[in-house]
């Protein structure tokens, strides 16, 4: 069995010391968000470059040649739209989709659309038109889903086309889901403190991550 893990964790990471005690291989690969930009930086930029697509370019060359220059790792990006229901997170999903198709894998560019927010709030099934844009433009999907919501969530997720589901702890609650995350190989981005501190598991012990790896599902 082998855990990807992002470099958010040092080696003495609690979760990095119990997979090893478990006899698991760990790897590791660099995830972060905004890399190299601090919020001042950004907040210029945005005042530079109105048009979003301008603030991608502007953004995205900085953290790339950065990130070439002192550490010769490739960086790509992650878009992502965010959940609500009014017409300004609407638009800004909809940009973030045109931003998306415009450098989608372009010099090492967009990888992927996500969806994150208040879930409790605003159910992944509210977004299936949006979702069927990605799909139409060939953009590889994420989602969060299943951690302020049930195992439904989940299958929207599934449904939508999402190769990596982040949280998904709810996933346990249906057998079916998990057969189908199986299924398709899907990627379960778990991260334990997270999910304690939302309060998606009260306590460490109740957390599903044992029975995901006991069913061969892929975690990271």
């Amino acid at each position: 069995m082998t855990i990807v893990r992002g470099n958010a964790f040092g080696e003495d990471h609690v979760e990095i010391k119990r997979a090893k005690e478990l006899g698991l291989t760990v790897l590791s690969y660099p995830e972060t968000v905004i890399p190299y930009l601090d919020d001042i930086a950004f907040e210029l930029t945005c005042e530079l470059f109105p048009n979003y697509s301008d603030i991608y370019k502007q953004i995205f060359v900085r953290i790339r040649d950065k990130a070439l220059n002192e550490t010769e790792i490739p960086v790509n990006l992650i878009l992502c739209a965010m959940r609500g229901d009014d017409e300004e997170t609407r638009q800004g999903n909809l940009e973030t989709l045109n931003v998306a198709t415009k450098y989608f894998r372009k010099d090492h560019g967009v990888v992927a659309i996500d969806l994150a927010g208040a879930e409790a709030l605003f159910s992944t099934d509210l977004f299936e038109d949006y979702f069927k844009q990605v799909r139409e433009k060939n953009i590889p999907i994420t989602i969060h889903a299943g951690e302020a919501a049930d195992y439904h969530s989940v299958d929207s997720a599934i449904k939508f086309g999402a190769k990596r589901i982040g949280d998904c702890v709810n996933a346990i609650q249906s057998n079916s889901t998990m057969e189908e995350i199986l299924k398709q190989e899907i990627l379960i981005d778990v991260c334990l403190t997270s999910d304690i501190h939302t309060h998606a598991v009260e306590k460490i012990e109740d957390h599903p991550v044992k029975k995901f790896m006991e069913k061969g599902i892929y975690l990271k």
